[in-house]
């Protein structure tokens, strides 16, 4: 094979392209190294590129075929770690879609992430889920429509199902109803293009996932489970001692030594292996009765409630139930106990074996006396003299003067309430368990009858007649004797409540009802001021609900005069309010009418937002006329109103430039702050209600360092700097700020930048070697001094006119320090003299042969503006180089 290299038009070195057949090769040589690992989808993948006639350089073809390498060596990784888990006790728990194809999740709570040949595509979950009692198959949490297993029709016949096929990728469709029905394929696909699909086939206990790269037909099938059960053992809440074994208890319902129902146990158990498959096996309980030996099995004492709940742990949790033989125990002798033991078997080829659990003694507490409570009082940890028994008597509840619960007449539409008396009861065993039959999970209904009951007192009506059922738990007032209901309003009606278990009464109670009148329901008017600007408040103007408003709205509709009015809310009316500051005007009972029944007015120390008032009138009898709130309410909105920036002083940044001025004979680093605004403050009028603003420094421990603020306010205040600068830049920030008269403020913050109104530059100097005397340089004419625009203001020991004229740089105080930075070979030759400026090189005789460097640095501070520094260089020639 020939290879040569040649260069594209960019300048970059590649490969010559090959012919088709050297391609071939390459790759086959590439491929059998994957297929070494048996992962087929690589020779599908080739045999596409091949056929597909593409031609590539080598080096493109290594880069795919490497990304190919290592992708199938990272998803066979996976696969085989997943089995491993799997074959290893752990459970596939869940799975779900991930951005980049599933994830799988076991029951010890690891997760493998099966992905896609290309990532950014989010895989497919296909699972079952429950609607009202039906499962169905769920795509990506879509509803297909297609059902697990059928619902039975009225015919009593199972219904048709679906399944999706493993091999074929297909839906297909079942009926129960045909003899040996092998399913038909209905040709439609579940598989989503271009991705891994899982289907999460719980029912069956298999993971099934498509479209896998690298893995035979794209098709991998990981079973729920990979052992068949081995053993069941017992796991107890607590130990009979005696018996030397674990305790299931049951509760027993019992009257008249009757049983008639016995209460639900759970009951665990762990599984060996963990993930051992029990789709298939079927469970029972086998029971003995023991006193010195052994009698023979029995399959009585304990039926399963439900199928078995498989746990996390490789546990199993089943419902069991107690039949009525358990008595029969109790009473033949106390010597006598029963132990039970789990069952488990399947059957296969004919043949049944069976595997059974260590066994657990039975152990029966039989409940007798109960009585009925208040349900709505009851709590779970309610002491016993807290709870609300009802009476047991029909003297003892005729007796009592307080209400067990209420029916309510509506004066309004004449309507009457619904009392369901089943919110009302609660069971309740009072001897042992202590607990309710809610609590115990008892199966039992109700009973609920009227008596005949006429007071002694009052209206001696019989008060039966004034309720009727409207189904066996709810009472109404009885609209088919009274039309309208309001005769019923006072009654005090009983209802004898009875307990039922499997059709015995186990439990009487007797009840107190009241008729009660409800209140009308407020009448409510509403003002909607809507959004009010706060500058525009007027507290000489009144937003009012006047009188024919009120009239049209309120007295009409519900039948009164202005004359009736006052005599029916004939109370002294009150307000509430949401702002203090809201002044309301409302009409009393036995003023002048005026044009307006109330009104309110808004000030300036009203608060920004959504405010209501709320004026209240009540009437004598809440029961014939309602409550009336007339309500205001308004959005009091501010737009925030403050001077804009001064552009003319601005840096792209926004921030507010400040060189400093001079004062006097003396420069300083100082701002006139009502120039930092448009037009210095000269169109900008001060909003209504506001405070003039002020500027503050941002305090945060470093911000305000250095840094002075004087004045008033912006018309008058100055910022400037109280200690010299020494960097370039020195960013402030600042809080514009005008407080309005409700004590709300305005903000705004900007920032005030400070620059250093001059730079230092130092020349090199130079210094010979001399062979009778020091060579010396004055430091200070090597100084140049400009300030930010570049105009010079000191060389060469002088001032300019421009810092004479402009910065009184000659009267500022301005000073020097100089420092020697130097290396140990120069040792005590190259100094600065006692003067702090002159640099002297002393050489010590003698013949220095080669250039030698060193620097020097000087400080330049001119007091309370700046300080600035630079570094020079200093070069020493040899003897021969020099003058």
């Amino acid at each position: 094979m020939r290879i040569t290299l040649h260069h594209d038009a960019k300048g970059r070195t590649k490969k010559n392209p090959l012919t088709p057949n050297e391609i071939e090769i390459l790759f086959l040589i590439k491929l059998l190294r994957i297929m070494k690992k048996r992962f087929y989808g690589a020779l599908i993948l080739g045999s596409l590129l091949l056929t597909g006639g593409m031609v590539t350089s080598c080096s493109d073809y290594d880069d795919d075929i490497n990304s190919l390498s290592g992708r199938v060596d990272a998803l066979e990784k996976t696969v085989a770690d997943l089995k491993a888990a799997i074959e290893g006790g752990s459970v596939i728990t869940n799975v779900q879609s991930t951005a980049n194809g599933v994830t799988v999740t076991l029951s010890d709570g690891k997760t493998f992430e099966v992905k896609n040949g290309t990532n950014g595509t989010p895989g497919t979950v296909i699972d079952i889920q429950t609607v009202d009692g039906v499962e169905y198959w769920f795509l990506d949490n879509n509803n297909t429509g297609y059902p697990v297993k059928g619902a039975k029709g009225d015919d009593g016949k199972d219904g048709i199902y679906y399944a999706p096929n493993a091999t074929t990728g297909t839906w297909w469709k079942y009926d129960p109803n045909v003899e040996n029905d092998e399913g038909t394929d209905t040709q439609i696909s579940y598989v989503a293009g271009g991705t891994v699909t899982a289907v999460y086939d719980k029912e069956n206990g298999v993971l099934t996932l498509k479209n896998v790269d690298g893995v035979e037909d794209g098709t991998l099938v990981l079973p729920f489970y990979t052992k068949g059960l081995q053993s069941i053992a017992f796991i107890p809440e607590y130990y009979d001692t005696d018996m030397g074994m674990g305790v299931i208890d049951f509760y027993t319902i019992s009257k008249n030594s009757k049983v008639l129902t016995s209460t639900n146990a759970i009951v665990n158990y762990r599984l060996n292996p963990n993930n051992a498959n029990i789709n298939d096996v079927t469970f029972d309980f086998i029971d003995r009765v023991v006193v010195t030996r052994a009698e023979d099995d029995a399959y009585q004492l304990l039926s399963i409630v439900g199928e078995p709940e498989r746990q996390a742990g490789g546990e199993i949790t089943i419902t069991a139930k107690s039949n009525k033989s358990l008595e029969d125990l109790k009473s033949q002798s106390e010597e006598k106990k029963a132990i039970v033991a789990l069952r488990a078997q399947k059957t296969e080829d004919g043949e049944t074996s069976e595997i059974v659990s260590d066994y657990a003694t039975v152990n029966v507490v039989n409940l007798t006396k109960f009585a009925i409570i208040d349900k709505a009082d009851y709590a779970a940890d309610s002491k016993e003299e807290n709870i609300h028994y009802y009476a047991s008597t029909e003297n003892e509840v005729k007796a009592q003067s307080s209400i067990d619960g209420t029916i309510e007449y509506n004066s309004e539409n004449k309507s009457t309430s619904q009392l369901d008396l089943l919110t009302l009861v609660e069971t309740y065993e009072t001897e042992k368990a202590k607990k309710t039959f809610s609590e115990l999970a008892v199966a039992h209904t109700y009973k609920f009858t009227a008596l005949d009951y006429t007071p002694v007192s009052g209206d001696k009506t019989n008060q039966k007649q004034f309720i009727e059922f409207v189904n066996d738990n709810t009472v109404q007032i009885n609209k088919n004797w009274l039309s309208n209901g309001i005769a019923a309003v006072g009654k005090t009606p009983i209802i004898k409540v009875e307990t039922l278990v499997e059709g015995e009464v186990v439990a009487t109670a007797y009840i107190k009802l009241q008729i009660v009148q409800k209140d009308r329901t407020d009448k409510n008017v509403e003002i909607n001021l809507g959004d009010i600007q706060y500058t525009s408040i007027d507290p000489n103007y009144a937003y009012e609900l006047k009188w024919d408003q009120m009239n049209q709205e309120v007295l009409d509709e519900l039948g009164l005069t202005n004359e009736t009015f006052g005599e029916i809310y004939n109370r002294a009316p009150f307000a509430t309010s949401t702002d203090p500051a809201i002044i309301g005007y409302y009409w009393t009972h036995n003023e002048e009418r005026g044009t307006s029944i109330c009104s309110i007015t808004l000030n300036q120390k009203c608060k920004t937002g959504e405010q209501k008032f709320v004026i209240t009138y009540e009437p004598k009898d809440n029961k014939a006329y309602p409550v009336i709130n007339i309500t205001f309410t308004y959005n009091l909105i501010h737009t925030q109103s403050l001077p804009d920036l001064n552009g003319d002083y601005q840096a792209e940044d926004g921030a507010i430039l400040v060189k400093g001025r001079l004062d006097g004979e003396q420069w300083k680093m100082i701002s006139e702050v009502k120039e930092h605004f448009k037009n210095y403050l000269a169109n900008w009028n001060l909003p209504k209600y506001h405070s003039y603003p002020k500027l503050s420094i941002v305090v945060d421990g470093t911000n305000e360092k250095g840094v002075t603020l004087a004045g008033t306010d912006i018309r008058d205040q100055i910022i400037y700097l109280d200690e010299a600068l020494t960097v370039d830049t020195k960013d402030v920030k600042v809080l514009l700020t005008s407080t309005m008269d409700n004590g709300e403020v305005c903000t705004e913050d900007y920032v005030v930048r400070f620059l250093r109104p001059y730079k230092v530059e130092l020349g090199d100097v130079t210094l010979n070697t001399l062979t009778s005397e020091a060579d010396t340089e004055d430091l200070r004419d090597y100084i140049v001094i400009k300030d930010i625009e570049g105009k010079v203001l000191y060389e060469k020991q002088k001032f300019t006119e421009e810092a004479i004229s402009t910065y009184k740089l000659d009267k500022s105080g301005m000073t020097f320090k100089f420092n020697l930075i130097k290396d140990a070979s120069f040792g005590d030759k190259l100094e600065i003299l006692n003067d702090g400026y002159t640099i002297s090189w002393d050489n010590g005789g003698n013949d220095l042969q080669k250039e030698k460097t060193a620097s020097y640095k000087v400080i330049v501070t001119v007091p309370d503006i700046a300080e600035c520094s630079d570094n020079g260089n200093i070069k020493v020639l040899p003897t021969a180089d020099s003058k």
